[in-house]
């Protein structure tokens, strides 16, 4: 899965397996797709179905990696997957793509580079030939003017922003979007939690929930009272995250084996905090406890950005996000709240993503 089948051929989908199929109501002109466009990967889901009829959630994770030109090309000199068009313009998508743009500003989510890698997760997919409809996400402080009204000149822009979407280069397939469909993330994983696969309240608020959205450079707090509303004055974004975890990290490294920190790549650091092992000049050395240290202190500055937030009636926190996940031992084992107190559920780096398309079926059907 998840190479080219043939020159001028859709990509085989990185969603489906041997007798999977991608599912869509009787009564629906679409196949809904939903698309957590973060800062490190894209995130996505779909609903499908098995040879048995079964119906479920199938989800998945892309690199967000996107170079402007014709970066790798093979040995033969021609084009090689991940090219895309835009505007008379050649984008390079891919975990290889050594100088990727950045995608942290503000900016990003009506930019070019975001129209190319949704282009590239719908691609990837499989949706290529069928008829789409699209979810993607706004922090909340994005999706929600001050004023706690709806920014609906932003969420337009980024809409608008996706028409036309990139193409890939050699395909014969025309990639469009039927319609696109734009969420506050951390209210998308709220619905994850409360609402099941099936549809059903599997969980409901009494006194309220906060829910943390630990991504890359900031975190999303939502608080969410017993009637499922956001209560503004209890949310908050916050400039801590993943990146403040290798920033640490790099720290400690730097003065542990003697490097200057701008010769520490974060590949290298991501590498280390997955296998606790770091390069010093051709030497594999143990940096658990470096790890860990990193991971303690970006715990605690959440700890402490949440700490304002939480009342003495709130019924829980939940983690959600890919930090969530990076700093799951960190976050469960805060000293301050009782056990079952802190919820992360299952995979919570696609807790956003899948609310999205709960939300596209049980609401916005």
């Amino acid at each position: 899965m998840g190479n080219i089948l043939n020159q001028n051929s859709v990509m085989a989908s990185i969603l489906l397996e041997d007798g999977e199929a991608f599912y869509k109501s009787e009564d629906s002109s679409y196949y809904d797709l939903a698309d957590d466009n973060g800062y490190a990967y894209n995130k996505i889901a779909a609903w499908v179905t098995n040879q048995a009829g079964q119906k479920y959630i199938k989800t998945a994770s892309i690199a967000s990696r996107a170079q402007l030109g014709k970066v790798n090309v093979s040995a033969t000199g021609t084009n090689v997957a991940g090219l895309y068009v835009i505007d008379g313009e050649f984008y390079t998508v891919g975990e290889n793509v050594p100088e990727p743009e950045s995608i942290r500003s503000k900016s990003y989510c009506y930019s070019e580079v975001n129209n190319v890698l949704v282009s590239n997760a719908i691609h990837r997919t499989g949706f290529a030939t069928k008829e789409v409809r699209i979810a993607t996400g706004l922090p909340l402080k994005q999706y929600f003017n001050n004023d706690g009204e709806l920014n609906t000149n932003l969420i337009e822009k980024v809409k608008k922003s996706l028409r036309p979407l990139a193409q890939p280069a050699d395909s014969e397939y025309e990639l469009n979007v039927q319609d696109h469909i734009i969420y506050a993330e951390s209210l998308a994983a709220f619905v994850d939690w409360m609402v099941s696969d099936e549809g059903e309240i599997v969980n409901e608020v009494k006194n309220g929930v906060l829910v943390v959205d630990v991504g890359g450079g900031t975190t999303d707090i939502s608080f969410i009272n017993p009637s499922n509303e956001v209560y503004m004055p209890g949310s908050d974004t916050v400039k801590t995250g993943v990146l403040d975890v290798f920033k640490k990290l790099k720290q400690l490294i730097a003065n542990e084996y003697e490097i200057d920190e701008e010769h520490i790549r974060d590949d290298m650091l991501d590498r280390a905090i997955r296998t606790s092992k770091f390069n010093v000049r051709g030497n594999e050395k143990e940096c658990h406890e470096l790890v860990i240290k990193a991971k303690k202190h970006v715990a605690k500055r959440l700890n402490n950005f949440i700490d304002e937030l939480v009342t003495g009636t709130l019924d829980h926190i939940i983690f959600v996000g890919g930090g969530a996940e990076a700093l799951r031992e960190q976050l469960l084992n805060l000293d301050e709240y009782s056990e079952g107190f802190v919820i992360i559920p299952p995979n919570p780096q696609y807790a956003n993503v899948k609310g999205m398309l709960k939300c596209m079926t049980y609401i916005d059907a």
